[in-house]
């Protein structure tokens, strides 16, 4: 099967020299292309996405620090409040097909977008009907709650499409952070916010006017993302042509040609692997800390403290992270860094929460708590990235489509099985497993030297198309990096 791109021409994978040097990903192998100036929009381009992809954050965490309040209120067991909050991981996965398809498709970033806007504010639209303190109308909350969630799928497969189309490559590891970050922050919001409107009172008609304005309040923020989609949102700066992009961020690739290329590719199979086990983790760390803190006897006011700490380390961790992406392209570094830090943090965790309740030990809980918002907001978007790279000429919106569904589908298994078994020895399945990723991602550089485009042969045998390991520039000469290679 040959496959071609909206040129006519076969795809060719990038073949580098076997350093841990990133390239550039505008370098599609051919040596003609140019980087185009910095569009003067980008940086509105990415805030309007920024806005949508917090949206989704706080609409996920929207009851989970009212939950008591909500079973209150509703007359409804925690199970079924807990459900608002599964409502996402079960939503992204029949869902994940459909949004491949669409990010793909002619003008696919905007309307991947402007479908996560629109379903993100008639979801939270269809929550204010729950306005009555009885089951029957928790279900509209549900409703909302499900019309919401179709955000998920098509907002994630942007995560690096996004800077790709719009960004320099010296900002794109920045520009990844920061859209990755909103996703997060939404979540503190969602976190912080409804515990300042819903207060502690047993009068459900007080009750029932502060659980309507906090709807109402998620309502209006998903109409404002909503309208400045509509109004603002673009694919791709205008006039710029198909063939003015790098392969990776076009929409002409067949859905099945990517799935076989991601499938002999090693790279994603580890990095992509590494990110769905480790994303979700930092999700959970919330409802971890309050289920482990609890039963040793802290307060809820306690518990936030290090809850806070978690989610707020996520800012100077993403934005260091694209920095140091966009700096030094030194991927592995900056994931093996992370996930050591991780390691230890969540090792301290677990050692503190076995020791008696005192002000030093919130102390030091607060402290891997820091060391672990750092940790995983760093590694987050170095495998964002690595991936998207290490699987070229593999759309953006293809790859960050299967690494959260992973997400979610493990996501969803860890709030399973910290029902199932104690605390404490949760938190030792959870340090082992960082454990497991690490010294993966370790061995993996010395067992696969790294390439751009990895795995050549490999993924070119999966699209039989015979190619020119090193490929010659416009003016007929082999490119530096190629002859360098070939002469060794």
């Amino acid at each position: 099967m040959e496959v071609k791109d909206s040129n006519n021409e076969p795809y060719q994978p990038v073949h580098k020299d076997q350093t841990e040097q990133s390239v550039n990903q505008y370098d599609d192998g051919v040596g003609d292309y140019e980087e185009p100036e910095p569009h003067p929009r980008r940086w509105l381009i990415l805030a309007v996405f920024s806005l949508v992809a917090q949206g989704n954050g706080m609409i996920f965490l929207a009851l989970a620090s009212i939950s008591g309040k909500a079973q209150t209120f509703y007359d409804v067991p925690a199970s079924k409040v807990n459900l608002a909050t599964i409502l996402f991981y079960a939503i992204y996965v029949p869902f994940t097909p459909l949004a491949t398809y669409v990010v793909n498709t002619n003008d696919g970033l905007r309307k991947s977008v402007l479908v996560a806007a629109y379903s993100m504010a008639i979801g939270t639209g269809l929550r204010c009907a729950a306005f009555e303190g009885n089951p029957h109308s928790f279900n509209y909350l549900l409703a909302g709650t499900s019309v919401a969630a179709i955000n998920g799928p098509f907002l994630m497969a942007c995560f690096t499409l996004v800077p790709a189309r719009w960004f320099p490559d010296s900002e794109r590891g920045l520009a990844t952070s920061i859209g990755v970050l909103a996703n997060q922050m939404g979540m503190v919001v969602g976190y912080l916010i409804p515990p300042l409107i819903v207060s502690e009172t047993d009068d459900n008609g007080t009750l029932a006017t502060q659980m309507t304005i906090c709807n109402l309040t998620l309502f209006g923020i998903s109409m404002a993302a909503a309208i400045l989609a509509f109004g603002l949102f673009k694919s791709k700066p205008d006039g710029q042509l198909d063939e003015a992009m790098p392969i990776s961020s076009r929409e002409d690739m067949p859905i099945q040609t990517a799935a076989k290329l991601c499938l002999v590719n090693v790279d994603f199979w580890v990095y992509g692997a590494g990110f769905a086990l480790m994303a979700p983790l930092y999700w959970d760390m919330g409802s971890l800390l309050y289920q482990n803190m609890h039963p040793s006897g802290y307060s809820d006011a306690e518990i936030q403290i290090p809850g806070v700490v978690l989610q707020v380390m996520a800012i100077p961790g993403m934005i260091a992270a694209g920095k140091l992406i966009d700096t030094t392209h030194q991927f592995e570094a900056i994931i093996v860094f992370s996930l050591t830090l991780a390691f230890a943090s969540i090792g301290i965790f677990t050692w503190a929460l076995t020791l008696t309740h005192s002000p030093t030990n919130l102390a030091i809980i607060t402290f891997a708590a820091a060391a672990t918002g750092l940790a995983f907001s760093m590694v987050q978007p170095a495998m964002l990235d690595i991936v998207a790279e290490r699987t070229h000429p593999v759309p953006h919106g293809y790859t960050c489509s299967v690494l959260y569904l992973g997400t979610m589908i493990l996501g969803a298994l860890y709030i399973v099985i910290g029902d199932e078994i104690e605390p404490l020895e949760f938190n030792i399945f959870l340090t082992c497993l960082v454990g497991v990723v690490l010294v993966s991602t370790v061995m993996f550089p010395c067992l696969f030297p790294p390439t751009i485009g990895a795995h050549h042969d490999k993924m070119q045998q999966a699209l039989s198309v015979p190619v020119d390991p090193y490929p010659e520039t416009a003016e007929g000469e082999i490119g530096a990096i190629g002859a360098e290679t070939k002469g060794n």
